[in-house]
């Protein structure tokens, strides 16, 4: 894995824990304008969330030479 992909999963993973407690916090009863101020996440994204949707996964980057792989593996 390299530095840019490890540091996008990290991302996720920490995208994953806010994503936790935004569901928590709202169902104790919490509004969305008070989560945003205590977790720093845009209101967009909260509402989101609470919608049903999650953080997306992690995707690894797509190489700018798989398009060729054939081409070069038979060359």
């Amino acid at each position: 894995m390299t530095s840019a992909e490890r540091h996008q999963w990290h991302r996720w993973q920490r995208s994953t824990e806010i994503h936790d407690e935004v569901l928590r916090l709202h169902r104790d009863g919490m509004q969305i304008k008070a989560i945003v101020r205590r977790l720093r996440v845009g209101r967009n994204t909260v509402r989101r969330w609470l919608r049903g949707a999650a953080p997306e996964p992690y995707r690894p980057r797509r190489s700018m030479l798989e398009p060729y792989l054939d081409l070069l593996e038979r060359r």
